[in-house]
């Protein structure tokens, strides 16, 4: 019985990750920031990253990849890293 849960669940990290792609990879601003050294494109990386982490269920690993990037790159990541806190609470991860 655990090994057919553990394959819902990559199944649905892969659905998840697929459509994470999608997203990140359709936004129009992207190519246009991209070619510029900007704050936000040096943190994309750390936060993209954090997501992939956090679909996967290391929350320790995702939480400390945003904070460097708060640290280092944008204070405005703060916001999502209290988005992505509140959620973990409310799931109780």
């Amino acid at each position: 019985d655990s090994n057919t849960t553990e394959e819902k669940r990559r199944k649905k990290t892969r659905f998840v990750g697929a459509y994470f792609l999608l997203i990140t990879a359709c936004q129009f601003h992207l190519p246009y920031y991209g070619s510029r050294m900007l704050p936000n494109i040096m943190a994309l990386p750390l936060v993209v990253h954090s997501y992939a982490y956090w679909f996967d269920g290391n929350i320790r690993l995702s939480c400390s990849l945003l904070v460097i990037a708060a640290a280092v790159f944008r204070c405005d990541i703060i916001i999502l890293l209290f988005t992505i806190g509140l959620c973990m609470l409310l799931r109780r991860e």
